[in-house]
């Protein structure tokens, strides 16, 4: 339990954030993206910080990388830029291929396992 906010049941937060963000939930692996959840934090200025578990480490790595314009309804994790629509679907841009979606939570928490 963080304050009175309950983790969903199996889940634990990858890290905490002091200003509000979102997840992504990754359906494939991307360079060292796995499937699994991302949390993504903008600074402002084309500045991204991304927290989550690093493809075939048993590790998480939170990094700041820069580029990606947020009007242009895009996004940069750990160097791979990607786009995402209204509907909060996330598209690599390298092959136009959808990569994840988007979530929004009230709260500083990213979960391995989405809410159902």
């Amino acid at each position: 339990m963080i304050g009175d906010f309950r983790l969903p049941e199996g889940s634990f937060p990858l890290a905490v954030f002091p200003d509000p963000f979102f997840s992504i939930h990754f359906i494939r692996d991307i360079g060292d993206v796995q499937v699994s959840c991302y949390t993504v934090h903008y600074t402002g200025d084309q500045h991204w910080t991304v927290t989550g578990p690093v493809r075939d480490h048993n590790k998480n790595k939170s990094e700041e990388r820069v580029g990606g314009d947020p009007e242009e309804l895009q996004l940069n994790v750990w160097g791979g830029l990607f786009r995402f629509n209204e509907e909060g679907e996330v598209f690599y841009l390298a092959d136009g291929q959808l990569a994840g979606h988007l979530y929004c939570f009230l709260g500083n928490e990213c979960w391995l396992k989405p809410p159902s």
